[in-house]
């Protein structure tokens, strides 16, 4: 159980620290709820690999070869493999595949009365191999597959740096097309572009010796392998606040597929708080998800669980490279039953420079509601400050800002830019929309606004943090409730 009076700290599995801090008790207004929908447009494409070859029981690379093979030798043991990488950047960031299709040309199958041949397809992990140089042996003419003991003479055959198989499917010996679904690696790739190492298609190891299918490789122009992708572009209404030229870094839609996938595991520490005795769902289906349905990401809090309580699941992604600018955007639900803390703090998502938590989004409200945005930063050595709509500085007039209600039972879009300023304690950016609302703008270029500005660490943000908190000061949760993520989405320059 995370329990804390005023603030908490959640060391993660990987060592990533999630941190969230100080909360404070404040005020809140009424106005009414707007709703976000996205198109559902799709577009379809076909690519060819980049490159292809397969690897065999020797030291030999055979990317100029004409045939792809799968082979099994000796007895119950892969003998070959095939390997294949794909450019994705004709797809849009933020892009969501509904299917993707992997189409091979068989040309040749054994003589033997067996009948039928399973190939796998799983995902490249581990390592970038060099398709040009990649061996039984090596993934780039040198350097070492990672040791494994599953082929013949103990040739490493990338056995040991794959995923789990994405497809499986047990092909005839009627040559011409097959196909292998391989949507989630698509997906997977498109969320998180450096996990795109390239897929493997593997020999069937259930097999007696020389059972095998052959394929044509992309240097056999009447037949080569390509790759069929529909996907839905990212929609202008789900994500319209999203400055020009920024590029996905994130893009979960928060799936079983993605969240089992190594891909996922990789890039997200995923914590989970066994306690209190109840283990909490982390994908369940919520009705009328507004990017990514059916799946959502869920996050229980249990009747009586203390105040300062976050959930029994906590995700984080920290960034390969710290960014100074960030724009995010999360679909996000309190359940219908949903009860708000006495000091009306629920903390939604966090971002992080130094490992802790500076900067973080509440739906501030308590009881029953009304709800409002409410921001709170805590840059080491500023103290903590909060942020909400229309505040004025004592003397000047509101600032005029949206400042709608968040509904309990519906789902809600945040959109939120971030600009940390070259020098610490300057004034940094922030925009905050709630579902396409500008609710709170604090721009030091605009006149207006500067009179409040927003005064950040000259940090760059390393990590963005989801683990919702309920309330800070004591009191005790009355009944069972939730919070889901329908998606989420996080951008840079």
């Amino acid at each position: 159980m995370h329990i804390a009076p005023w603030s908490r700290r959640i060391v993660s599995l990987a060592g990533v620290l999630s941190v969230t801090a100080s909360c404070r008790n404040d005020q809140h207004s009424i106005t009414a709820v707007p709703h976000v929908t996205a198109s559902i447009t799709s577009s379809t494409v076909t690519l060819s690999p980049t490159a292809d070859t397969r690897i065999n029981l020797d030291a030999v690379n055979y990317s100029t070869d004409t045939l792809l093979t799968l082979y099994t030798w000796p007895d119950g043991k892969v003998a070959n493999a095939i390997l294949m990488k794909f450019d994705l950047s004709s797809i849009p960031a933020g892009a969501t595949v509904s299917n993707a299709t992997l189409n091979l040309y068989q040309t040749e199958a054994d003589a033997t009365a067996d009948p039928s041949y399973t190939a796998t397809v799983h995902r490249i992990i581990n390592h970038n191999p060099d398709l040009a140089q990649a061996t039984g042996y090596t993934y780039d003419g040198a350097q070492d597959w990672t040791h494994n003991a599953c082929c013949f003479n103990n040739v490493w055959m990338a056995q040991a740096d794959i995923s789990a198989p994405v497809d499986s499917r047990s092909l005839d010996k009627t040559n011409g097309v097959k196909q292998w679904d391989v949507t989630p690696i698509i997906q997977g790739w498109l969320n998180n572009p450096s996990t795109n190492l390239g897929l493997l298609l593997n020999s069937d190891p259930s097999k007696l010796a020389d059972r095998y299918r052959y394929f044509a490789s992309s240097r056999d122009a009447a037949h080569p392998p390509y790759l069929t992708i529909t996907y839905t572009p990212p929609s202008s209404s789900t994500w319209p606040n999203q400055p020009l030229g920024f590029t996905a870094l994130v893009n979960e839609a928060w799936n079983e597929a993605s969240v089992t996938d190594p891909a996922f595991t990789a890039n997200w520490t995923y914590y989970q708080d066994a306690t209190i005795g109840n283990t909490g769902t982390l994908i369940t289906s919520v009705p009328g998800g507004l990017v990514s349905q059916p799946s959502t990401l869920q996050f229980d809090f249990p009747t009586n669980a203390e105040s300062g309580y976050g959930s029994l699941i906590q995700s984080n992604f920290s960034f390969h490279t710290a960014q100074k600018e960030i724009y995010f955007g999360t679909v996000f639900q309190l359940s219908p039953n949903f009860v708000g803390h006495p000091s009306a703090i629920q903390k939604i998502v966090y971002l992080n420079t130094t490992g802790v938590s500076d900067w973080w989004l509440e739906v501030f409200g308590d009881g029953a509601g009304p709800y409002k945005v409410y921001v709170v930063t805590e840059f080491s050595g500023q103290g903590a400050h909060g942020y909400r709509a229309n505040e004025t500085d004592g003397v000047s007039t509101p600032l005029g800002e949206a400042n709608p209600d968040i509904a309990r039972g519906a789902w809600h879009t945040y959109e939120v830019y971030l600009k940390l300023p070259a020098t610490s304690g300057g004034p940094g950016t922030m925009k905050v929309w709630i579902d396409g609302q500008l609710t709170l703008n604090r721009d030091p270029n605009t006149a207006a606004n500067a009179r409040i500005p927003m005064w950040f660490d000259a940090n760059n943000w390393t990590s963005f943090n989801i683990d919702p908190i309920w309330g800070g000061v004591t009191a005790r949760i009355p009944a069972d409730q939730q919070v889901w993520y329908d998606h989420t989405y996080v951008s840079q320059p």
